[in-house]
């Protein structure tokens, strides 16, 4: 090992020697460029108390974890898979010489699930902590657990936790034993450029263009791009291809999905006298160094996968990154020698940053991590240590799924079918295809169809959703002898994945694949998406409901467009003016492949609904799986049934749809008398009868079928009714409905229409009365409306005599002009009351 190049890292060498006597836990914050992920590692190897056991450092992605074992096996004048081995999904180079291995986080979780104990293990780092993905966290409580439960002091677990943006401060309280080291970096000095741009894709792809160009021709060194995603990554390649650029630079690029030997000539150094533009994703952001670069261009945009538990889909987001992001990115331009980053946006939207980006477990769909807790033998996630912990509402979906795939029970513990899936290390719906596969005679179908899902598409082609394009592609170039004859690589690693895992499956299969499997593939489907089953909503029609209730579109330029039935896997979201998603992944299945699905989990709903087209109630019995209606027919319902729904109609729609005639006076009368006559009289307001409709509408309820059954119940009838004699006796001499005028009329108490009761006649048939009329025993004057000959109001008083004295003779001198007919006397008080004209009264 050369120790010639003294690195950051090296400072807390002595620090961390003497904290191993006294600590197991350990924080080591370094910036970017420190030695943390190439030096502390081998100091780790050389130190005795590690000699006869392993150390593991995990690396969240497999580009990474492929460059950082390559250069530590070169530090020891290895190569990997001596001292120094690697496991990733696609390399396996370890020996019995490995006691360093390097190893992506999803394995590192199979490790733990096969050992709990991590037997012969000594330490565990976790590089690039930051980045949190959810395997890592995972992985983190999981090992914390091992350390706690498992190891003891005479065989102690050391776990090492290494971070470059991350607050370890907040780390450090979830590891409150730990031993906390800092280290400053070796970065130069990066001055950061604020040039806003459009955000929009095209907008955002030219001025990106007309900046390279104008960087190629004014500054030295070579430049990293970031990009949100392949699909603009693409796009800027495409407007590089014709902008003339210089003989001596090269393009490339850099995402998850490019093969091995593309993403490794992006990252290596630039052939002497050249230098390179790479456009990469956040990839580049952590973990992989791309030599020379001293102009970092960021979009200060990054694709971030969501999950959406409403709609049990992944959503695939475009968002602004955080400043923690925003100064990784910066910092890869200071690698080597002072460099400069563009950043394009504005220093008002940078303060407006999230100070560090959302952790995965917060984000994401949880069945696989809840399936891991479940193999491990926890059903609470709170009783493990986790620096953030998920959303109620995604832990329910999660569980909700496992129970429905059949991974657990009612009670949240795993079943064999669970832990055959969990060993799989893959979602668990694909570990149910592959599953289902082997029960079905397919395991090679159903493998190939897992892998393909979690890989890249392999036809490119746009609009095009079906999955059995690239399943047909790759069958077709299947050879069972010499798979390594296929020339695309993408397809060659697809098939090579198959049949590792058919071989995981069933280690004695032979794998081959039939070219007419497609019946069993889409119950394998079937079975693993039965939320995500989608019908169409009509002929022609491009949308579908699928069973979870919610409605995609698929493209007319599709093959599958007109399909009636099929299974979703995967979908855009719904645009802000409300239109539904369009579908991006999908398989037809036929109505009889649903059969099994359907005898297991569709539900018969007998619904009785009100029908405006036919005024009556309309019995229906529906079968539905999910939201999807398989069936609709109608019934006869029993009385009960028809009586229950009824009681519901009128509580949705008041009581206006029965006959409310004189209810509204008779409601406002009981009102007044419990309000102001110091009774208790029954509760007869609107909200009180319908939330107690069952108890005082249901007896009167047999046969009642159309609107005119409906307006034949009569409100006010049927509560008065229900009042017993001494009640209504009560209840007329408190407030009494009308009352004797002295002209020998009944003239109706109003108790609803003004504040206080109101009885409304023409002045004339009050005439002789010394006293203001009055309701509750005389101790409650009514509100007295006098009207004109016409009956058009004069004047509103609860003061008779006071009336007689004072307004009368004004309005009586009016009226007399007005109606000399009738009869205006001058003292109203002692005058003889009348209804007649003053000739009649002769």
């Amino acid at each position: 090992m050369d120790n010639s190049l003294l690195l950051p890292i090296d400072a807390i060498r002595d620090d961390l020697e003497a904290s191993l006597e006294s600590h197991q836990q350990f924080i080591v914050h370094a910036p970017p460029g420190a030695g943390k992920s190439t030096r502390l590692p081998l100091w780790l190897l050389g130190n005795p108390r590690f000699t006869n056991k392993k150390i593991i450092l995990i690396q969240p992605r497999r580009l990474a974890a492929g460059n950082v074992a390559s250069y530590l096996a070169r530090q020891l004048g290895e190569s990997v898979g001596q001292q120094v081995g690697l496991r990733t999904r696609y390399d396996r180079k370890i020996s019995a010489q490995t006691r360093l291995e390097v190893m992506t986080e999803g394995l590192f979780i199979r490790c733990l699930q096969s050992d709990p104990e991590l037997k012969n293990i000594a330490c565990v780092l976790f590089d690039e902590f930051h980045e949190r993905s959810i395997a890592i966290d995972l992985g983190l409580a999981l090992s914390l657990e091992t350390q706690s439960v498992f190891r003891s002091d005479n065989d102690p677990l050391y776990l090492f936790v290494m971070s470059a943006t991350m607050a370890a401060d907040s780390l450090h309280k979830l590891l409150d034993n730990a031993c906390l080291l800092r280290s400053e970096g070796r970065c130069y000095p990066v001055e950061a450029i604020y040039h806003p741009v459009s955000s929009t894709p095209t907008d955002l792809s030219a001025a990106i263009t007309r900046l390279l160009k104008e960087i190629v021709k004014l500054e030295q060194g070579s430049v990293l791009v970031f990009l949100p995603g392949a699909q603009e990554i693409n796009r800027v390649l495409r407007l590089l291809d014709s902008a003339q650029l210089p003989s001596t630079v090269t393009v490339h690029a850099l995402y998850g999905a490019l093969s091995e030997q593309k993403q490794r000539l992006a990252i290596q150094p630039p052939d002497k006298g050249l230098r390179k533009i790479v456009l990469s994703t956040n990839v580049a952001e952590t973990s992989v160094t791309i030599d020379g670069v001293t102009i970092v261009v960021d979009s200060g945009l990054a694709k971030v996968p969501l999950f959406d538990a409403r709609r049990s889909m992944p959503v695939l987001t475009t968002q602004m990154i955080s400043k923690a992001s925003a100064d990784q990115r910066q910092g890869r331009a200071g690698r080597t020698a002072p460099g400069k980053c563009y950043r394009l946006w504005s220093k008002d939207i940078h303060h407006s940053l999230f100070d560090y980006d959302k952790p995965e477990i917060q984000r994401s769909d949880l069945a696989p991590f809840l399936l891991e807790l479940a193999q491990w033998g926890e059903s609470d996630v709170q009783a493990l240590s986790f620096l953030d912990y998920p959303a109620a509402k995604s832990l329910i979906y999660g569980s909700g799924l496992l129970e429905q795939l059949g991974a657990i029970d009612a009670g949240g513990l795993i079943t064999t079918r669970g832990e055959k899936m969990a060993r799989l290390g893959l979602h668990p719906r694909l570990a149910v295809i592959c599953l289902e596969g082997e029960q079905q005679g397919c395991l090679s179908e159903a493998c190939l169809l897992a892998t393909l899902l979690t890989e890249p598409r392999l036809s490119g082609k746009n609009r095009e959703s079906d999955v059995l394009i690239d399943f047909n592609l790759a069958v077709q170039s299947f050879d069972k002898k010499y798979v390594s004859a296929v020339s695309n690589k993408a397809l060659q690693r697809i098939l090579k994945l198959s049949q590792r895992l058919v071989r995981r499956i069933d280690s004695k299969h032979r794998f081959f694949l039939n070219d007419n499997a497609e019946e069993q593939l889409a119950v394998l489907m079937i079975n693993a998406f039965p939320d995500r089953v989608a019908k169409q909503r009509g002929v022609s029609s491009d949308r579908y409901i699928l069973a979870n209730s919610h409605e995609l579109i698929l493209h007319q330029e599709d093959r599958l467009f007109g399909q009636p039935w099929m299974v979703v896997i995967d979908s855009g979201t719904a645009s802000h003016a409300g239109r539904p998603g369009y579908i991006h992944q999908a398989m037809a299945v036929s109505r009889g492949n649903l059969s099994s699905l359907i005898a297991q989990q569709a539900e018969e709903h007998c619904s009785i609904a009100w029908s405006n087209d036919r005024s009556s109630f309309l019995a229906t019995k529906r079968q539905q799986l999910g939201a999807i209606v398989l069936s609709d027919q109608a019934f006869k319902p029993t009385n009960e049934q028809l009586k229950k729904a009824v009681l519901s109609y009128v509580q949705e729609t008041g009581l206006s749809c029965l006959n409310d005639q004189s209810y509204g006076e008779f409601a406002a009368r009981l009102s007044w008398v419990n309000s102001h006559a110091g009774e208790s009289f029954p509760d007869v307001s609107e909200d009180y009868l319908l939330a107690t409709v069952n108890e005082w509408l249901e007896p009167y309820l047999s046969g009642v079928k159309t609107r005119s059954d409906l307006k034949a119940i009569n409100v006010k009838q049927l509560l008065v009714s229900q009042l017993d004699w001494n009640t209504k006796q009560q209840l007329d001499k408190l407030a009494p409905e009308a009352i004797m005028l002295p002209v020998g009329q009944l003239c109706k108490v109003e108790y609803g229409r003004l504040d206080q009761p109101v009885i409304a006649a023409r002045i004339q048939a009050f005439y002789g009365l010394q006293e203001t009329p009055a309701i509750n025993l005389g101790r409650s004057p009514l509100l007295i409306e006098l009207l004109s000959p016409a009956q058009r109001p004069l004047q509103l008083t609860n003061d008779l005599p006071g009336f007689w004295c004072n307004t009368y003779h004004d309005v009586a001198k009016e009226m007399r002009g007005r109606y000399p007919r009738h009869f205006w006397p001058e003292n109203p008080a002692e005058a003889k009351a009348t209804n007649k004209t003053k000739k009649r009264m002769i």
